[in-house]
């Protein structure tokens, strides 16, 4: 789940050179892939955000 600044650079330029779409970048097309940036309070314990997410999509 940890990422720094320099990881999310690498994640994101590999997505842009694979032509996934990032929040940053999306258009009005949906893509088959896309990459989610999800931002977490360090309070928060491990595993207590993605368990409602799946569950409500």
């Amino acid at each position: 789940y940890a990422t720094n600044s320099v990881t999310a650079f690498l994640f994101k330029e590999v997505a842009r050179l694979a032509n996934i779409q990032t929040p940053v970048t999306l258009s009005f097309v949906e893509p088959f892939f896309s990459v989610i940036v999800l931002l977490l309070r360090n309070v928060m314990g491990c595993g207590l955000t993605i368990g409602p997410i799946l569950a409500s999509g």
